[in-house]
């Protein structure tokens, strides 16, 4: 259950005072906060009694409306405890606002701040990923407008305005669709929220179409393949392990480094089958855990720490928290992208940068060439829209997947 504490913050602000804030707590460790517009200097705030100090001017009455918000917080708290089990701190600071600022019109929020509590939600749901594009986008367009707008100040004109800025900056067209598609999702989430307008929505003008991307996802060629997968790493444990890692996830269908390191024995394991939800997408995904999938698992066996939950070896039981996990898994990620440039020097493949991901384009090549459908292949890999499976190059059973994948044996 989350938790509120009225605080004094450690940060001062330029006037030299410190501002009494009410400190949101989820049960997950993340943390968030809601101002309050009260500043008192240092020596005015009982630590201890969590309260302002008798030396202050209305004391009484201003420790009365901290403590009557902290309180109607808690109710906040206990009401979408008993309607939503998944509820975030965002959740909470949209309800205290409703309930304090109800007079300000929803579509006057600025876009930043708008971005800035979507990044707050992908953080609070471990979309790691998510909230980096969210505040990297954010920080981006903030450099070329220079000041607080709202959704339905955006016009073409500004968003023609924004692309010029970023090819002067040497953005290539492929980062800036990306940029602009990350936009295109503010503003659409913002209609559903009623924060923007319909009828002045800039992307019917503007047309993110006409940015080609000039991204070409490396591949392995099927000769390239074979190699990798047949040389002998038994004298580097570390790049053996690395090697079985990346064949488990072609073998798999392209399921993707993260997802893999996330996937339990008790959770997702089931009847011969490996269920999940990808993080990216939030598609429920299987794949049926073949002859070649379990002798990877077994050759894996020795890499594997003793009573681990995980079923792959890439975190450990020190990971305990969301953050300690995420920490593990990117220095995970590090490592294995490190050991696959050294595989692919030993096997003579020296003018392709080979990651993680190549795993997955592998796969998508490779069962393309094998005559698999493009909508197929995109239910595989669990893209979420068919053009994501172009770039590579209705639902399906569970059957039709098994089939591809047993095809690969």
């Amino acid at each position: 259950m989350a938790s509120v504490k009225i605080l004094l913050r450690n940060k001062s602000l330029k006037s030299g005072k410190y501002p009494i804030i009410l400190k949101l707590y989820a049960r997950n460790g993340k943390t968030s906060v809601i101002t309050t517009g009260i500043n008192l200097n240092k020596s005015e705030w009982d630590a201890n009694k969590l309260s302002v100090r008798r030396s202050v001017n209305n004391y009484k009455a201003i420790n009365q409306a901290l403590f009557e918000r902290k309180q109607k917080i808690e109710e906040l708290i206990n009401t979408l405890e008993a309607e939503n089990a998944n509820y975030t701190l965002q959740d909470i600071k949209i309800g205290y606002q409703e309930i304090f600022h109800p007079n300000i019109e929803p579509h006057a929020i600025s876009i930043f701040e708008f971005a800035k509590h979507r990044e707050e939600y992908f953080r609070e749901h471990s979309r790691h990923s998510s909230a980096k594009s969210c505040y990297e986008t954010a920080r981006s367009f903030k450099s070329y407008i220079k000041k607080s707008i709202t959704f339905d100040d955006i016009t073409p004109e500004i968003l023609d305005g924004y692309e010029l800025f970023l090819k002067k900056a040497g953005g290539t067209e492929g980062g800036i669709s990306f940029k602009m598609r990350e936009i295109r999702a503010w503003y659409n989430s913002a209609i559903e929220k009623g924060n923007a307008k319909k009828e002045n929505y800039p992307f019917n003008t503007y047309k993110i179409s006409k940015l080609k991307s000039d991204y070409t996802p490396t591949t392995l060629s099927p000769e390239e393949f074979e190699k990798f997968k047949n040389i002998n790493l038994s004298n580097r444990p570390d790049l053996e392990l690395t090697q079985l890692i990346f064949l488990f996830s072609f073998y798999s269908g392209g399921v993707n480094l993260k997802d893999l390191a996330f996937l339990t024995k008790k959770k997702n394991l089931k009847d011969g089958r490996v269920h999940f939800t990808r993080r990216k997408t939030k598609k429920k995904l299987s794949f049926p855990l073949n002859e070649t999938l379990y002798d990877l698992l077994k050759r894996m066996d020795k890499f594997t720490e003793k009573d681990s939950p995980y079923l792959l070896p890439i975190l450990n039981n020190q990971a305990k928290t969301d953050i300690q996990m995420e920490g593990r898994y990117k220095r995970q990620l590090k490592r294995h992208n490190k050991n696959l440039k050294i595989i692919g020097e030993l096997i003579g493949i020296e003018n392709k940068k080979i990651t993680s991901y190549v795993a997955r384009h592998a796969f998508s090549t490779t069962t393309r060439d094998k005559g698999v459908g493009i909508e197929k292949l995109g239910q595989i890999l669990g893209h979420s829209d068919i053009k994501t499976t172009k770039g590579y190059f209705g639902q399906f059973s569970n059957e039709a997947t098994d089939e591809v994948l047993n095809d690969l044996q």
